[in-house]
Formats: structure tokens, C-alpha cells, sequence
């Protein structure tokens, strides 16, 4: 009898977060492509999508039909491919390939445009297009938790650091290691040359 577990154990540590694996190349592409034509027109999208107006109100439908007529613009056909080869039967990946990559039309940004725009489709699709962000430095990163607003930590203090709080903080604590620190010394200097 085998004593070996029916689950399947995770042998690497690294976490797995829900929609990642769209949002990491859609991350990737908008870094990269920063200020293009193309990546306007997703970051359009991302915004569109992150801001809603309530399905009751009149701007749903201008909101509704301008939606529909940017994702209207990005043709995919279905491709199918085999996952797994077993002699008792395949199983299949069916993905969604822009028709421009079979065509060939379209230059090198063009070209993944309508990959990025799938990414934020599905990403949509799991309520997590909001989690694709800017940071204030610029970089595109998708938040693992609702409440991380900076990409790394580095721009967090950076941030941290110009807020009023902070800059008060920092200038009573240099006040006071300069009180503790120096002024004793002066002190006595003083009072030895008095002497």
C-alpha cells in the first residue's frame, strides 16, 4: 500500500495570486510600450472599465456602447491545441489568437495590442482590472491586495517621505538628537572658557 499523499504538493514557494497570470504580461507590455498610440488606447480601456457609471443611470448606455465600440475594433479566433497526449484521450487548450498575428499585418506594438487588450478582458472578467495600476513614479503593476498603491517599496517611503507628517516627525527628531547630543557639549564649552 503507498503511503504517498493523493493531493499534489506545490514545490516551489512562490504565491500565486488570482488574475496574475494575465496581469504580469499586460504590466510588462504597458511598461514597455509607455506612451504609444496602442498603449493610450488600452490605458483608455483600463480607465473605462474601472469607472463604470451606475447600470440604472443615462451615461450607462454612452458608457456601454463606447466600451463595445473600442473592444469592437480587436478581432480573435479561436485556436486549439493539445495540452496533455494520452492514449486514453487528449485533452486540449483552446485560446483566443488576434486575427492580425494570422494575417501578419500590424508593426511590433500594433501587433500585441490586441493580446494586451484580451488580458484586460479577462482580467474584467475576474473583477480585477482595477488591481492593474500606476504607480506615482510611472510603472505600471498589478496590486496582489486592494490596498497597495505603490510598486515597490522604494516608492512607498519615497512617497511617505514628502508628506507633511512625516517631514514633522523627521525635523523634531533631528531637534531633539541635536538637543540630546550637542547641546551639552556647547554648554560646557561655554561654561569652561568662563572659568
Amino acid at each position: 500500500m503507498s503511503t504517498e499523499s493523493p493531493y499534489k504538493r506545490v514545490t516551489d514557494n512562490a504565491r500565486r495570486y488570482s488574475g496574475e497570470q494575465d496581469a504580469l504580461p499586460l504590466v510588462e507590455w504597458l511598461n514597455r510600450n509607455g506612451e504609444t498610440r496602442a498603449a493610450r488606447r488600452v490605458v483608455r480601456l483600463i480607465t473605462a472599465l474601472n469607472a463604470p457609471p451606475d447600470i440604472e443611470s443615462a451615461e450607462y448606455k454612452t458608457w456601454r456602447s463606447g466600451t463595445d465600440r473600442t473592444l469592437g475594433r480587436y478581432r480573435y479566433s479561436p485556436q486549439i491545441s493539445v495540452a496533455v497526449h494520452r492514449p486514453s484521450g487528449n485533452q486540449y487548450r483552446v485560446s483566443m489568437v488576434p486575427s492580425r498575428w494570422l494575417s501578419g499585418k500590424g508593426g511590433a506594438v500594433e501587433n500585441r495590442e490586441p493580446l494586451a487588450v484580451l488580458q484586460v478582458v479577462r482580467l474584467a472578467e475576474l473583477g480585477l482590472v482595477d488591481r492593474v495600476r500606476r504607480c506615482s513614479c510611472g510603472a505600471w503593476f498589478f496590486a496582489h491586495a486592494s490596498t497597495k498603491q505603490w510598486c515597490s517599496v522604494k516608492c512607498r517611503h519615497r512617497d511617505y517621505k514628502s508628506t507633511p507628517e512625516w517631514k514633522e516627525k523627521r525635523n523634531r527628531y533631528a531637534r531633539d538628537y541635536y538637543r540630546d547630543n550637542f547641546m551639552g557639549a556647547r554648554r560646557d564649552k561655554s561654561q569652561r572658557k568662563r572659568k
